[in-house]
């Protein structure tokens, strides 16, 4: 442990690591500083910036935050501080410093406490005295001195035992992997788990190991369940509980340890921890570590910023897609798979005449209109029925119904228009290898799409999930591509992923007269099972005619122009470049064909 001295003020917290901890682990002791009172002035406006530092074992363990201006400062800062064998018997002391911007801090004084009074699992409210000796000498005779008090300093104690330790440290881990937040693991949420610690363990051996948790059957793992299938001895040998527990004993109580300078568990441990598996972090996928469980569009209707929630699924694909600084899995046949399989599971699930019981909460979390529905809420036999529903005619009014030069948006998503589509990898397509004939299938086709215009609208799983053509002409024979699942939120975009090129999807074309051959492709993504398209080869179709539309999930539709044949929308064309994806309907104006030819 790397020491600080009490002259230069940091604010950062020596705490306990595997190497500083050397004997048995006998106790963790919550200490919070709660306030002092009375504290002497330390400056020419009769104030002080006072802070604390915890002594322990002779170096300094622990610091407070600096309380500026004020002789009864109030911190309510917790900290939690490991005791070892050789260390049960020593005392902490509390030094109280008033902070100096231009020099050295200045001494206030010392508190002590003697830990041996306090193994009572009692939590104990303190006020102590904080005295200043009048040399080193007599630091520790003065804690019944009074002569040279120097205010009181106020904190509590509380004993915690291995029983409340491991506790506190599987409920940690358990909380982290619930990612919905319903008190229960999924088994896709259990699949993100295994995925993060990079335990070795094959689709049969996942499905094993829910079983052997999930002691009731439900289909759901409890807390109970999950802790007593850790805490088993006879079950130390699984692959999860070898990533999660190292053979040193001293891990959890080091990890609970440092949650006492204000992290979770799961921070602790994902984002850094000791075992070698714990890497990956929702919240540090991206390289800045900007936090991603909220996603912001430009609603185009309402000119203002807006929140996407990001659903349980797509979380943990993000974590089954990457780990550790940005390392990514998917490339992995195993990482495909387990993606696959989830899409397929997922898909059979909501096919099944019980899911409709899932329809009013997802109606209600994403506030949907049901006002615009074709058929009532009630008329659906499976929740996947109400996910490619249907609208009343009238409630997608198409732009300019009659001028097939005006393209209008292909579907109810969150859009990005790029004029040249070397400005969409520069500025959204991150993916190591994208390229319009990986897209497409095929080069010939790919060649006229060089220097031309793309759009990507990405449907997010509470729109609606029917996709129409942008504009007037005749349609081509369709080309289904085989992939796999990859997530097409805007994170998984933005990284060194091949998404748009690796999912399943399928490529059709509309011939037309005012902007040449478009190509449209659907593509699928996590938990899109199916792509089903309404239209046929040689249909004539206008623009906002329907061309097909997902099963559940998020999923993404991309059109691209030749070159030269669009003038995209300018409002688009500027979110675009910030990169800022804009939330528009379909039917709304895309952009104008050119006069040129």
């Amino acid at each position: 442990v790397k020491l600080q001295t009490t002259h230069g003020v940091h604010n950062t917290h020596s705490v306990a690591t595997m190497e500083s901890v050397t004997d048995k682990i006998v106790a963790l002791f919550e200490i919070t500083f709660v306030e002092a009172r009375d504290l002497p002035k330390m400056d020419l406006n009769g104030l002080a910036d006072p802070f604390c530092v915890v002594n322990w074992g002779g170096r300094e363990a622990l610091r407070t935050k600096i309380i500026k201006k004020s002789r009864n400062p109030t911190w309510n800062q917790q900290f939690k501080l490991l005791v070892v064998e050789s260390q049960k018997n020593y005392v902490v002391e509390i030094d109280v410093w008033d902070w100096d911007k231009m020099s050295k801090n200045d001494y206030i004084g010392r508190a002590v406490v003697d830990l041996a009074s306090f193994y009572d699992h009692q939590e104990h409210d303190l006020w102590l005295p904080i005295v200043a000796p009048k040399s080193e000498k007599e630091l520790r005779k003065s804690k019944k001195d009074t002569k040279n008090e120097r205010g009181q300093l106020h904190i509590k104690l509380q004993l915690k035992d291995r029983p409340e330790v491991y506790n506190e440290f599987w409920n940690g881990i358990y909380k982290a992997f619930d990612v919905d937040g319903d008190g229960t693991i999924s088994p896709m949420e259990l699949i993100g788990m295994i995925e993060s610690i990079e335990a070795a363990m094959n689709d049969e051996e996942v499905n094993q190991l829910f079983n052997a948790i999930d002691t009731d059957k439900s289909g759901e793992i409890t807390f109970s369940e999950f802790h007593n299938f850790v805490e088993d001895g006879t079950n130390k040998g699984d692959p999860m509980v070898q990533r999660i527990l190292p053979a040193d004993d001293k891990y959890i109580w080091v990890v609970i340890a440092q949650t006492g300078t204000g992290r979770s568990v799961g921070e602790v441990v994902l984002q850094g921890g000791h075992s070698v598996g714990w890497r990956c972090a929702l919240t540090e996928v991206r390289d800045d570590k900007e936090k991603v469980d909220t996603i912001w569009v430009h609603d185009r209707l309402t000119g203002k910023l807006v929140d996407e929630k990001i659903p349980t699924y797509i979380k943990v694909a993000m974590r089954l897609m990457y780990t550790g600084s940005g390392q990514s899995l998917v490339g992995g046949a195993k990482a495909k798979s387990i993606i696959g399989n989830l899409t397929k599971k997922q898909g059979k699930k909501y096919n099944k005449p019980e899911s409709v019981g899932e329809i009013p909460h997802f109606i209600k979390f994403h506030n949907i209109n049901e006002e615009e529905m074709a058929e009532p809420v009630k008329s659906f036999k499976c929740f996947n029925e109400f996910f490619f529903r249907k609208l009343k005619d009238g409630a997608r009014p198409i732009a300019y119904p009659d001028d097939p030069k005006i393209a209008v948006c292909p579907a109810d998503c969150r859009l990005n228009v790029f004029i040249n589509i070397n400005e969409a990898t520069r500025l959204w397509i991150k993916g190591r290898n994208f390229a319009l004939a990986c897209l497409l299938g095929d080069e010939a086709l790919a060649s006229r799409y060089e220097g031309g215009s793309i759009v990507i609208a990405r449907l997010a799983p509470q729109d609606y999930h029917r996709f129409h053509f942008p504009v007037t002409g005749v349609v081509g024979k369709p080309k289904p591509i085989d992939g796999t699942y990859y997530t097409v939120n805007p994170i998984a975009v933005n990284e060194t992923v091949d998404v748009y090129t690796e999912n399943k999807r399928v490529v059709s074309t509309i011939q037309t007269e005012a902007f040449g051959l478009v190509a449209f492709v659907a593509i699928g993504a996590t938990m899109v099972g199916s792509i089903i398209l309404t239209s046929n080869e040689g249909d004539k179709v206008r623009k906002g005619d329907e061309h097909g539309y997902f099963a559940f999930g998020g999923s993404t539709c991309i059109v691209l122009f030749e070159k030269g044949r669009i003038l995209l929308d300018e409002d688009l064309i500027v979110n675009s470049n910030k990169p800022l994806e804009t939330l528009v309907r379909m039917g709304m104006t895309l952009g104008r064909a050119t006069t040129t030819q």
